[in-house]
């Protein structure tokens, strides 16, 4: 029932068009600055986990992500994220438990 309930609410979201989540940007952005620049920097280097800043050549624009046959709560984990940017940026994602990591 818990899933159930998941999918109901990430897919209700999904109808939501991206502009919402746009326009709220600049102010979590401008939320983000209370904290120092350092725990900024480390926090976002741990979720990177990519000191390059390179992508993979797997990565792809937001606009041709979509929901997977298999992991569609991963999916739905990272939607929430991805709706505040623009469809002309890429995305490199890996789903699943992953174990390695491989820097860029």
């Amino acid at each position: 029932m818990k899933n159930l309930s998941f999918y109901i609410q990430h897919i209700c979201k999904s109808f939501v068009p991206k502009y919402f989540s746009q326009r709220k940007l600049n102010s979590l952005l401008q939320e983000a600055k209370k904290y120092p620049d350092e725990v900024m920097e480390t926090r976002v280097n741990y979720y990177i986990n990519n000191l390059n800043g390179e992508l993979s050549k797997d990565a792809v624009l937001l606009k041709d992500f979509k929901r997977p046959k298999k992991g569609t709560m991963y999916f739905f984990d990272l939607v929430q994220y991805t709706r505040y940017f623009k469809n002309h940026l890429k995305i490199d994602y890996k789903f699943g438990d992953v174990q390695k990591i491989n820097l860029h």
